[in-house]
Parts: C-alpha cells; structure tokens; sequence
C-alpha cells in the first residue's frame, strides 16, 4: 500500500498529487493546482546529455500527470477554430500573431484538462493575451505610420 498523498500547499488528499521533493522546498506532495515546475537553477546544473534527457523524461512523465495527453488535441481545436479551411501565413507579423494565438490555445485546453483549476496556465493565458495586444497595437501603427 502507498502511503497517503497530501498537497502541501492546500492540504487535500488526492491520488494525482505529484512528489514534489525537487523544488528546494520541504518534500511532499503538490495537487494539480498548486504544481510548479522546478526551478530553472536545477535545470542549469545538468551538464551531460544524459542528464539533460534524464530530466526531459521526467518533465514529461509529470507534466503528464497534470495534463494527460493536451497536446495530441491541439490539432484538432487548431483546426476548428479555424473553420476546417487552410491558414495561411505569410509574413513574421502574420507568425508572431499566429504563434501567440496558438500558445493561447494550449493554455485554454490545459485548463479543460485539469478542471479549470492550473493557476499557472491561467496566468500564462491571460500574459500570452495581453502579448497578443500589444502585438496587434504595435503593428496597427506601424500600418498607419507606413500609410499615413
């Protein structure tokens, strides 16, 4: 029998919550609402590629638990979005606005995947939002000032 997993953060008792002994805090357990990834100065000490594709594996194993398999249904919510017809993209402002609605899109279906309740994709969509913005702003008056 395992023993029981308890977040530390909110204290609730719950099967999914990921061991959470790598984020230079005291070891536990994190739900899916309070997870964050591992600090970027962890990451930084790997040097071998082994090492690096060792902490890829796992990165991949524990987003997993927190988001299933999000990114096999990207496509699919793309191309609805879409209508069912062809994008086309031809310039780098055309790309960057695309890129950052795709981001967008990711972000929207990690929070379907987990109950509307990853914080951190809500902050990255909101951020990814006002990127998008800014974008756009920028861009209209470059077309204004290139016109006018």
């Amino acid at each position: 029998m395992s023993e029981p997993m308890f977040c530390k953060s909110c204290g609730k008792n719950n099967e999914h919550c990921l061991k959470d002994d790598d984020n230079n805090l005291s070891a536990g357990y994190t739900c899916k609402k309070h997870y964050r990834a591992p600090p970027a100065e962890r990451v930084a000490t790997l040097h071998t590629p082994d090492q690096i594709l060792a902490e890829m594996a796992e990165t991949f194993r524990t987003r997993g638990l927190v988001y299933g398999d999000n990114w096999k249904r990207i496509g699919a919510v793309l191309h609805a979005l879409a209508g069912g017809k062809p994008v086309t993209i031809s310039t780098p402002e055309e790309w960057l606005r695309w890129s950052l609605h795709m981001l967008m899109v990711t972000k929207i279906t990690r929070l379907a995947t987990t109950d509307l309740e990853h914080i951190d994709s809500a902050h990255d969509l909101a951020v990814y939002s006002a990127m998008l913005e800014a974008v756009q702003h920028e861009q209209k008056d470059l077309k204004e000032q290139h016109n006018g």
